[in-house]
């Protein structure tokens, strides 16, 4: 019998004695073990191959003494042109090398805990082919080759009547496209290719699906050099790498696919015929960015009917600078403008980035997820040394998600550099934001693009297109008059000259979006008709002189910003007809007092449908104040102020609120309405004869914003048949508190307006979803009528609300020629606000002598 066992730690007897009997058996054998070691195999730089008989790992059962043999069968783990061989082995106890060889085998007897560790080098292969009409030495060079190794004189033998003219296929080492021979250094697979071509000009035509290296899919053989003609007859041509052709022409039914960030095509004249697209695959993460249209060219044309179309190719949903968030009811992506909000209380608007005047990212995604969120638009590149004509459309728009939870993706980008710019109005270049599913319901939709034109002169005709606007089909962006803070934003479109534009602005060349002009801070015209074209002027202080007429028909012009002041100035009349709109944003105020002013030598007619928006400073709450000699708001039109006052809790009146929740309604005419906590609502504030400020916004940071400031100096008559209003906006979920009501102040002669006039400045609700914040107070309305001498006013408002001081101002609650509709009405919340004042105030001049006595 034998025994074997470990004896550490074993002290007592051990015995293996044959048993007595007749014959006596014999003694067993008996044998101590030595103690069990560990050994390790690993791999260096990673476990690559399979060592044997032990694989990588730990083994903790080996006896002391025991003789191990392990081996690696080298090359190892080939795949997509690499491999790994090995380069040997060491063994060591943990602190020093024991044992080391550069053989696939090793023996080695274990005495105690040991590392066995194999080393592995990358090995690359090296496959150089030819294209059609010619030859390489690949005989010679094709093979694997180490990590690091050079290897020269890799050549190319054209066929006689040809010439060599570049290599092609996977790694070929930038700048060297035309080496022959070539060298290259093996760290990467390189598949080479080497193509030819004809001495003379040929006319190469693609059918058929594939890349453009492909040699068959072109007739004749062979893909183009840069002195032939490129046809893009029918079916997919793939650009992963840049190429050049002398010319390129895409035909109808044709597609050009890019699919490599870097990658561009070059050539002389490049054409994409009605019909004939140029696209990108689908979108991409921001490590990637994979993909972009890139052209550079002398001369480059999209006829009409003809497309390059990125939309939805840039970033994936939840990606991007600006990307929307939130897991369910999400934002809109942003980029050139912000991304619109959802009715989500951890929503976040898609911010802003990229160039102005170089844009180059794509849009940002909305918040999603895979199967039904939204994607931002891609981006196009063109280059031409010459004229770029755009007949067709260059559309980056940004996807629309397609289910309600989700946000729309934000528009991309395109960026056109050339000395002559042209195009008829069938040419659109758009980068617009993408919808959510569902209009108005619970997400966010995406923000305009960029788009930018770097041109020298203007070709004839000049009248394509340019839009960047944000959706109209989001959760804020339904509801614009009380939730326009929290909508998508339009992007920018940026040109080099101003002489894209002119006096008469009819059907474009702006279809939408924020224009950047170099140096553009003013525009002198005798006449501005703007119709079927909409815009506004992105520089922060602007200058608008019009010696004549304003006409403003089925579109809209914008222009100021909190970061500077602005003026229109028109030397008679200003009408807003068919749909037309006019908005202008209060500056800081300066030293006038006021953030904008709009004044018209003769008349203001605002005609039913059409509105002229003002929109106060937000932080600070300076106004605009329109002046005219005469002023008719025709039923179904008129002047708007909702939700364009202090933004959320900001103002004098802003509603308590702690960061987020259970917050005050904004107060101003009225007290704001109390959270259901111990947060109240905003207090009342300014004049009661004399409202010159806006509204006060609600608690918390998505409360209703205060109603603006409507103020009116009106030397004659006004007639208000249509609506003034300066509603408090509503907060974007229930948690946060109503905007209050704003001011609308009025100075003018002779006041009227038929059944059909309104005056409003009432208080902001909550958001929908529950009871818990509390509505906006009503604001402050106030007339003035029967003002003879505008002379008096600034002696008036040194101290309007003191009757003893102003006997010139008599009060009453109506004015006679007035048959219209008034309301101050509070906004609704947990605690409603409480509404707001209505003051008419006759201005009374007292006849006599005055004598004054020592």
């Amino acid at each position: 019998m034998s025994v074997y066992f470990n004896q550490s730690g074993y002290a007592g007897t051990l015995s293996v004695a044959g048993g007595a009997g007749y014959e006596n058996g014999n003694e067993g054998t008996k044998r101590f073990l030595g103690p069990f070691y560990t050994l390790s195999i690993r791999g260096m730089p990673g476990d690559y191959g399979k060592p044997v008989p032990d694989d990588y790992g730990v083994r903790a059962d080996y006896p002391d003494g025991t003789w191990v043999t392990n081996s690696v069968a080298t090359p190892a783990d080939e795949t997509n042109g690499m491999r790994w061989s090995c380069t040997g082995w060491v063994l060591s106890n943990g602190v020093s090398v024991i044992a080391s060889g550069n053989g696939t085998q090793t023996v080695f007897q274990i005495t105690t805990n040991l590392w066995l560790t194999w080393h592995w080098t990358n090995q690359y292969l090296l496959n150089v082919s030819a294209g059609p009409n010619g030859s390489v030495n690949s005989n010679i060079v094709n093979g694997w080759y180490t990590n690091g190794v050079q290897v020269n004189n890799i050549t190319a033998y054209p066929d006689p009547t040809y010439g060599f003219f570049m290599w092609s296929g996977v790694g070929v080492p930038a700048g060297k496209e035309m080496d022959n021979p070539l060298s290259v250094e093996m760290t990467e697979p390189r598949y080479l290719q080497a193509n030819f071509s004809g001495t003379n000009p040929e006319t190469k035509v693609w059918s058929g699906i594939g890349f453009w290296e492909n040699s068959g899919n072109w007739t004749p053989n062979g893909m183009p050099s840069q002195k032939d003609t490129a046809v893009i007859q029918g079916g997919t041509v793939i650009l992963k790498y840049s190429r050049f052709a002398r010319n390129l022409t895409i035909r109808s039914g044709a597609v050009m696919l890019f699919t490599n960030w870097t990658a561009c095509l070059t050539a002389s004249n490049i054409v994409i015929e009605e019909g004939g697209k140029v696209t990108l695959p689908g979108a991409f993460e921001p490590g990637q960015m994979s993909n972009r249209v890139n052209f550079v060219c002398t001369n480059f044309t999209i006829e009409a009917g003809g497309i390059i179309d990125v939309n939805g190719k840039g970033y994936t949903f939840n990606k991007g600078p600006g990307a929307g968030n939130g897991g369910w009811h999400c934002s809109g992506g942003g980029h050139g403008g912000r991304g619109g909000i959802a009715n989500n209380n951890n929503s976040i608007q898609g911010a802003t980035y990229d160039s102005v005047s170089m844009p180059s990212m794509p849009g940002s995604g909305g918040g999603g997820a895979a199967g039904y969120g939204s994607q931002g638009g891609g981006v196009v590149r063109i280059e031409a040394h010459n004229k770029v004509t755009i007949n067709g459309l260059i559309s980056a728009n940004g996807s629309n998600s397609l289910s309600y939870g989700y946000g729309g993706g934000a528009g991309g980008s395109v960026y056109i550099k050339c000395k002559i710019f042209g195009g008829t109005t069938n040419g659109l270049i758009r980068s617009n934001g993408g919808n959510p599913a569902y209009a108005g319901w619970h997400s966010g939709g995406g923000g305009g693009g960029r788009i930018a034109v770097d041109f020298d002169l203007l070709d004839e005709p000049h009248a394509t297109r340019f839009q960047a606007v944000g959706t109209t089909q989001g959760f804020a962006e339904t509801s614009m008059d009380v939730l326009w803070p929290f909508a998508s934003e339009q992007g920018t479109i940026w040109l080099s000259k101003t002489n894209i534009l002119s006096d008469t602005m009819t059907n474009g060349p702006f279809a939408g979006g924020m224009l950047f002009i170099p140096g553009f801070t003013s525009w002198n015209v005798q006449n501005l008709v703007i119709s079927n074209a909409s815009f506004r002027i992105g520089s922060s202080s602007f200058l608008l002189n019009v010696a004549q007429d304003l006409h403003i028909y089925s579109g809209w012009l914008e222009l100021g910003s909190t970061n500077g002041n602005s003026t229109i100035n028109v030397g008679r009349d200003i009408i807003l007809k068919n749909s037309g709109k006019l908005s202008v944003f209060a500056g800081s105020g300066g030293g006038t007092g006021y953030g904008a002013v709009v004044q018209a030598g003769r008349n203001v007619d605002v005609g039913s449908s059409s509105w002229f928006y003002v929109y106060a400073h937000p932080t600070n709450g300076a106004g605009v104040v329109l002046k005219a000699e005469n002023m008719r708001l025709q039923s179904g039109g008129g002047i708007n102020a909702n939700s364009k006052g202090f933004k959320s809790a900001t103002g004098p009146g802003r509603g308590e609120s702690p960061t987020s929740w259970h917050s005050g309604g904004g107060g101003y005419g009225g007290r704001g309405g109390k959270g259901n906590s111990s947060y109240q609502g905003g207090s009342v504030y300014g004049y009661t004869n004399a409202p010159i400020l806006p509204g006060s916004g609600g608690g918390g940071i998505r409360g209703g914003w205060g109603g603006g400031l409507v103020n009116l100096e009106v030397r004659k008559y006004l007639m208000v048949d249509g609506i003034i209003s300066a509603d408090g906006g509503q907060s974007t979920a229930y948690g946060y508190g109503g905007g209050s009501g704003g001011g609308i102040f009025i100075k003018c002669r002779d006041f009227s307006g038929s059944a059909s006039g309104i005056l409003r400045a009432r208080g902001g609700t909550i958001g929908p979803g529950g009871n818990h914040s509390g509505g906006g107070g009503g604001g402050r309305i106030a007339v003035w009528y029967g003002i003879k001498n505008f002379a008096i006013i600034p002696s008036i408002m040194k101290d309007p609300d003191n009757p003893r001081v102003r006997p010139e101002l008599k009060w009453s609650n109506s004015c006679p020629y007035f048959a219209g509709t008034v309301s101050v009405t509070n906004g609704v919340g947990f605690s409603n606000g409480v509404p707001g004042t209505v003051n008419f105030m006759y201005v009374d001049y007292l006849d006599g002598s005055v004598i004054l006595c020592r």
